[in-house]
């Protein structure tokens, strides 16, 4: 005689799924900064997710994801007091820096000088070892953890000639 305990375990779990009510369709979006991200969104996950407006976000980054994002660009503030801000990650401007990854400068300078009225404009004394210079947000994980000779200074950039 065959068992009926898995009839019985079908029948219950199609019994259970099929009285509960469907979950509602959300009708908002979730809240939105005034630049239009949602909290969190400073994560490269969510950026390539396509939040990634120009104009939203970029202020939220750290140093190596500004790098690393082709919609932003590092620009180096001055030295600040102890405790501020030496850098700022603003969205990318004109045919120079739009589109372009920082990061990937260091290695081949000629993404930037390839573009008509570019040029290179090498680091100097740029340090992106975690704990060397910040945006507004900290360094976190993904910063490498080492040294440097010196910090402080500009990141590579390309600028109009």
């Amino acid at each position: 005689m065959r068992s009926i305990a898995p009839l019985l375990t079908l029948l219950l779990a199609w019994a259970c799924s099929s009285s509960q009510p469907a979950a509602p369709e959300p009708t908002e979006r979730p809240a939105q900064s005034e630049h239009g991200t949602t909290p969190g969104e400073h994560e490269p996950a969510a950026l390539d997710r396509g939040a990634r407006s120009a104009a939203a976000g970029c202020e939220r980054l750290s140093r190596t994801f500004c790098l690393d994002s082709p919609d932003c660009t590092l620009v180096w503030v001055a030295t600040r007091p102890r405790g501020q801000h030496e850098y700022a990650c603003r969205a990318a401007e004109g045919p120079c820096e739009e589109g372009l990854v920082q990061a990937r400068l260091y290695d081949a300078p000629g993404r930037c000088t390839s573009r008509p009225g570019c040029a290179y404009q090498e680091q100097q004394c740029y340090c992106d070892c975690r704990g060397y210079g910040q945006t507004a947000v900290p360094d976190g994980v993904e910063a490498e953890e080492c040294d440097c000779e010196c910090a402080g200074g500009r990141p590579p950039g390309c600028v109009a000639q």
